[in-house]
């Protein structure tokens, strides 16, 4: 994740393809995908109901081959890029 242009760490652990819980905030959080297979919104939900979603300000064409339904950390595999 990134704040800005500065990388912003946070712990995921993948519960489900494009989701994850994040421990620190107690939130799950799913990016959902365009037709394209890139990332365009990431959704954070709190047990108690709450959500906040994220929409992507600009949307690169990716540097790896990739196909929709891919996971995240299949892609992080793939490019050895941090999350």
């Amino acid at each position: 994740m990134r704040w800005g242009q500065d990388p912003f760490w946070r712990d995921m652990v993948m519960t489900d393809g494009d989701t994850f819980f994040l421990r620190s905030d107690y939130a799950t959080i799913h990016f959902e995908r365009g037709p394209e297979g890139a990332v365009r919104r990431m959704i954070w939900t709190w047990p108690g109901g709450a959500h906040l979603s994220f929409d992507k300000d600009q949307i690169l064409e990716s540097k790896c081959a990739c196909r929709a339904g891919e996971s995240v950390a299949r892609l992080h595999e793939q490019t050895r890029r941090p999350l």
